[in-house]
């Protein structure tokens, strides 16, 4: 990496204050600064990476999502959302499901908690359960961040055709080489 982005939130009353700070690693010089106040979380995220975006003239940043429009607009599922991921990472499957189904019971609309949930229960042994979810996310993959849609649409084409599902997973991994699971 050449630069890392270090942040912090504060809650301050009712508002949020979100300061970020976007480091040369190998100077360790402040390269980018920026800072945001207000009441919703995530609007607060997405100007200030447009900020930092536009000022590192970062490319294709015409092309970002709302992150809302990614993940969720729920403050609480997001919170459960990243429970879950830990308990993912740390192969407690039956935590993961509880948090994920939580989450997606605050915002049945999370297709990023419920494709993570299809996983889940396919580890779990629970194929049901994993197809019926599986579908919902296939009927809304444009609520996914372009990494996570890609894996999606190459799960759904594996089994009818494996040709297109290889080359979105070529895809994924040309834009993404640190995707494990492609």
């Amino acid at each position: 990496a050449g630069a890392v982005l270090v942040g912090t939130i504060f809650k301050i009353g009712r508002e949020t204050r979100l300061d970020v700070q976007v480091h040369d690693v190998t100077t360790g010089r402040v390269v980018v600064a920026r800072t945001a106040r207000g009441s919703d979380l995530f609007a607060l995220v997405d100007d200030v990476a447009n900020e930092v975006r536009t000022a590192l003239d970062v490319a294709g940043r015409s092309n970002v999502r709302p992150l809302r429009d990614v993940t969720t607009a729920s403050l609480g599922a997001y919170e459960m959302y990243a429970k879950a991921q830990r308990a993912r990472h740390n192969n407690r499957w039956g935590d993961a499901k509880t948090l994920f189904d939580e989450a997606l019971r605050i915002d049945p609309a999370f297709t990023l908690a419920r494709a993570q949930l299809v996983e889940i229960l396919e580890r779990l042994g629970e194929q049901k359960a994993a197809e019926a979810d599986r579908q919902i996310v296939k009927t809304q993959l444009n609520r996914l961040p372009e990494r996570q849609r890609l894996l999606a649409e190459a799960l759904h084409e594996h089994d009818t055709n494996p040709a297109r599902a290889v080359e979105l997973l070529e895809r994924l991994l040309e834009r993404y080489p640190d995707e494990e699971e492609a």
